[in-house]
């Protein structure tokens, strides 16, 4: 309810009723006038003794009385409402305070029967985990740092079936930063890490040498790969164009005649000239011109240590609408590479989740961790 729902009157309202009255008197008042000889009127020579008026004759001084009663009823009625107002509106700011979802410590994963909706963040199966509201903090371990979290919290909910775990991750963001083709372009990003012991908070920053972490990162940027296509100098400069590129001089010239002009990773493959694009001839994955998934699953020794698993099996999908980002995204619970953290199908390890913020030029290092180690509860069938 508004304040202006909430009652007759409001403070304003009061105001103004006050001034008016305030007229009002002022405007009966009756007016002296002077005669030429110097002497008073006789409004102001009869002024101890009070004009009887027409609208006076036959009120009695109980009459008189009962109505001055009258007036102060109403002002404290038009008082009363005022303070009303105020309380609606105290009232309604408590219960905002007492609607927020307080800061959380640990997640439930809820299990289900069947397939998990890793690749569908609107999936109404995700309603069936309760959701935990997670507080966000700097960065200030690893350089690039960032001082001030980028987003205040996010919202988590997770499922699993036994077989895989999945994770549902909400966040605010004003900007659907998809693209890392420009060099001062930069893309948005989550991620979940998994590390065996709940209770060593400082594992939550990329696992230790001798405890290990799983991460696994969706990325916007790796999406638009898997779902338009490798996106390269063509995708945001569409008239780009070469005289000369060997050894795909003939490639050129046939895409210079096509509507695309897209030199695609098979024709180096074709060309046998792999080995001038040395981050796809050494398969880096952030080289990859093909994409199956938007998620890479990586191990963490520590801050800066960051390698690929040999097993990429890790799943998700991004979905951007109304300023937020929902984004699911999920593993199988039995580990497939050495080193990688196998999920218990009922039981409690540690979790933590990060945020990139194109926008803000978020890039490695530079993120939006939790800020504390989370205990992850595993419900089992």
């Amino acid at each position: 309810m508004t304040d202006n729902e909430s009652g007759d009157m409001n403070p304003e309202e009061d105001a103004l009723t006050a001034g008016e009255a305030g007229a009002e008197s002022d405007a009966e008042a009756p007016e002296v006038e002077v005669e030429p000889d110097g002497a008073a009127s006789k409004g102001e020579a009869d002024a101890s003794e009070p004009e009887v008026t027409p609208e006076d004759e036959g009120t009695s001084e109980l009459d008189k009385k009962n109505g001055e009663v009258e007036d102060g009823n109403r002002r404290k009625i038009l008082i009363g409402a005022g303070v009303g107002v105020v309380a609606v509106a105290a009232a309604a700011y408590g219960a905002s305070r007492l609607m927020e979802l307080p800061e959380a410590s640990e997640v439930t994963s809820k299990f289900i029967a069947g397939d998990l909706p890793l690749e569908d963040p609107a999936s109404s199966l995700w309603k069936k985990a309760p959701v935990a509201r997670i507080v966000m903090d700097g960065q200030t371990v690893s350089l690039p740092m960032k001082a001030k979290p980028a987003i205040k919290d996010i919202r988590v909910r997770s499922l699993n079936n036994g077989d895989s775990i999945g994770f549902l991750v909400e966040w605010s963001d004003p900007n659907d930063n998809h693209t890392t083709v420009q060099t001062d372009k930069f893309r948005d990003a989550c991620a979940v890490l998994f590390v065996n012991d709940p209770s060593i908070d400082a594992l939550r920053m990329m696992g230790a040498g001798p405890m290990p972490a799983t991460i696994i990162q969706w990325k916007a940027d790796w999406q638009i790969d898997v779902e338009k296509g490798f996106q390269d100098l063509e995708s945001v400069w569409p008239n780009t164009t070469a005289d000369f590129y060997p050894p795909l001089v003939d490639r050129v010239h046939e895409a210079a005649s096509e509507t695309s002009k897209v030199i695609v990773p098979d024709d180096y493959e074709k060309a046998k000239a792999t080995e001038r694009i040395s981050g796809y001839a050494a398969n880096n994955p952030v080289a990859l011109m093909s994409r199956k998934t938007p998620v890479e699953k990586v191990i963490g020794k520590g801050p800066g240590t960051a390698a690929d698993f040999d097993t990429q099996d890790a799943r998700g999908w991004g979905m951007w609408r109304g300023n937020k980002w929902r984004v699911a995204l999920g593993k199988s619970m039995k580990a497939t590479n050495q080193d990688e953290i196998t999920v218990p199908q009922a039981g409690e390890i540690g979790v933590a989740f990060a945020i990139w913020r194109g926008d803000e030029s978020d890039r490695g290092a530079r993120k939006s961790p939790c800020k504390k180690l989370i205990k992850l509860i595993v419900e089992g069938a």
